[in-house]
């Protein structure tokens, strides 16, 4: 059910901001040539995980897309797929969290 939920909400968000990642791939596109890479990381599992993410160049739009981590927009995509989640957590000393996790990890209770 989790699974469904996750994919369903990753693709929800896909459509809505359809338009801001358009643009700012197109932005990337004419400034700097490809606007995305992907980019192996290991989420405590047995295999890294390919996730996508935007270039951000060393100008102004690069350092505008790390201030306000819009790089890592792309990712949606792949939780929208399946191969990522996005899991919630929450600790009074550093509040409300959002991290990345394999599919098998994020189906633990």
């Amino acid at each position: 059910m989790n699974l469904l939920l996750g994919r369903f909400f990753g693709f929800l968000a896909v459509i809505v901001l359809a338009p801001g990642i358009l643009l700012v791939a197109l932005a990337l596109r004419c400034t700097t040539g490809p606007g995305v890479f992907r980019e192996e990381t290991s989420l405590e599992g047995p295999l890294p995980i390919g996730t996508r993410l935007f270039v951000t160049p060393r100008n102004p739009l690069g350092d505008f897309l790390r201030t306000t981590r819009l790089c890592y927009l792309p990712v949606l995509f792949d939780i929208a797929a399946g191969r990522v989640h996005l899991v919630m957590t929450y600790r009074p000393e550093t509040g409300l969290r959002f991290a990345l996790a394999a599919p098998t990890e994020a189906a633990r209770p």
